[in-house]
């Protein structure tokens, strides 16, 4: 339990950092539901629209938790739903993001779910601006946020930004090694010339 909860204040704190504008509702412990409820807010304060969020710190993933987060998503008339996950199916493993039965499920990573989660955001934010305008009906919002998270173009973004970062990563990766490498040298170097001078005094 103290693990899941550890999991769930990291990631509370990282989106808390990148949304500042945004409400985070928490999900008190014995409530039906997930962790918290995030609240996407206009520049006046307005909720626009709110996403739905489970932090997973354990060892196993289990699929019984995605029917779960549906049906508290239905009961609640949440459109988008998300689970950060320390580990992932068998079957998954090895990726940093994948979509099951609607719901998407990122690495417990900020590098891997911050990003896709402003998508999400500025997707109800363009939905609920066609409806402030009358290009759409309010009550079509939580269908047209729907077709966007299941779409190929949503899943194409994700796969584009993840791609991306990994690309960073893997540069950030390579200076430090070369880095690591540039100081064990110099550590050496400085070790000899203070052998070197102790010799001399002797």
């Amino acid at each position: 339990q103290v693990s899941g909860e550890v999991g769930e204040d990291y990631v509370l704190e990282e989106l808390s950092k990148a949304y500042p504008s945004d409400s985070f509702i928490e999900i008190l412990k014995g409530e039906e539901g997930a962790d918290w409820i995030q609240q996407v807010k206009s520049i006046d304060g307005t909720v626009i629209g709110e996403i739905y969020i489970e932090s997973k710190n354990t060892k196993i993933f289990r699929r019984s938790w995605i029917p779960k987060l549906q049906k508290d998503m239905e009961d609640r008339k949440i459109t988008a739903g998300i689970i950060v996950s320390r580990n992932f199916l068998t079957d998954q493993q090895g990726l940093n993001a994948y979509s099951d039965q609607g719901i998407h499920i990122f690495k417990m990573d900020p590098n891997v779910f911050v990003m896709p989660i402003g998508l999400i955001r500025e997707k109800l934010k363009a939905v609920y601006s066609k409806a402030q305008v009358g290009e759409i009906q309010k009550s079509d919002i939580p269908k047209k946020v729907f077709e966007f998270l299941n779409s190929e173009k949503f899943k194409n973004q994700i796969q584009q930004i993840l791609g991306a970062l990994k690309s960073h990563l893997d540069k950030i990766d390579g200076r430090e090694k070369y880095n690591a490498k540039i100081i064990k040298q110099d550590r050496k170097l400085i070790q000899e010339v203070g052998q070197g001078i102790l010799k001399t005094m002797k």
